[in-house]
């Protein structure tokens, strides 16, 4: 009881000092719109006029000579969470045995045996992202593969969506282990690129489209958002200011936050939200 006190009382000063100088949004989600050209184009190159449609649960596109599904590419708006998950794999996925996501073929130096360097591959990723209209990804990490030989070799680099140019995390109560309808929960919202000497082998995320509902919202400072986080029993108080993502399948938004750890609080209030 004592420590619920003295956060109380720490938020209660907390929203005192909130400088409206100092200001974040809330918002709602929706699926992020990826043009159509632009994907057949990286898809399928000089094949574009050989695609077809195909139509189920979710629209894509394929050739009639595709090997084990490749090349492809598609949208799929269905998953729900304001999300939109984008699938582009290229006839290079396939015709030259790219393994990126085998442990054993991780190269651990962070140079791959090609003529790609790192610095190369993410220059070439960072313009596949603006050609798809993403402004708005921070990288996260560049992996080195193909330290198998029979497994060619490349790098997969990963970007992570931002918003107002700070991370988004969806909030654990969106992933649920009971059996629900619709039973989807939220991807974390990433682009996985792959690349190698011949150019792009695949890409596949979840993105979304922020649209504000509430704006100019007063916040904490980092600050006092860390002294709450030291009320709250954090060993190690630190205060990351970001968005957290909550709601629902059929209604999802964006909260203004501040993460330690996997605790997060309302940068408008200072209460917690995880």
């Amino acid at each position: 009881m004592k420590r619920w006190l003295c956060v109380l009382v720490l938020g209660l000063l907390i929203l005192g000092s909130a400088s409206a100088a100092d200001t974040m949004s809330e918002y709602s989600l929706a699926p992020f719109a990826f043009d159509t050209g632009v994907i057949l184009n990286m898809a399928f190159g000089d094949q574009i006029a050989n695609a077809r449609l195909n139509t189920g649960e979710w629209t894509f596109y394929d050739l009639p000579s595709s090997i084990d599904g490749a090349p492809y590419c598609g949208q799929n708006d269905i998953v729900g969470f304001g999300q939109m998950q984008l699938s582009i794999y290229t006839a290079l996925n396939s015709a030259e045995k790219h393994e990126p996501d085998i442990g054993d073929n991780i190269e651990p130096s962070g140079a791959a045996r090609c003529a790609l360097t790192a610095a190369q591959a993410q220059a070439e990723a960072e313009a596949l992202l603006s050609e798809l209209g993403i402004s708005d990804a921070s990288l996260q990490s560049v992996t080195a593969y193909g330290k198998m030989e029979k497994f060619a070799a490349g790098y997969r680099l990963a970007f992570g969506q931002t918003l107002e140019g700070v991370p988004v995390y969806w909030a654990a109560s969106t992933h649920v282990e009971e059996i629900t309808v619709p039973s989807y929960t939220p991807q974390s919202n990433r682009m996985v690129i792959v690349i190698g000497d011949g150019g792009l082998v695949r890409i596949k995320g979840w993105w979304s489209a922020f649209t504000p509902t509430k704006q100019n919202v007063a916040i904490v400072s980092e600050a006092d958002a860390a002294a709450v986080f030291a009320g709250l029993g954090e060993d190690t108080a630190y205060a990351q200011r970001c968005y957290l993502l909550t709601g629902s399948y059929e209604a999802a938004v964006a909260l203004p936050a501040y993460r330690c750890h996997n605790r997060f609080i309302s940068a408008e209030t200072g209460a917690e939200l995880q």
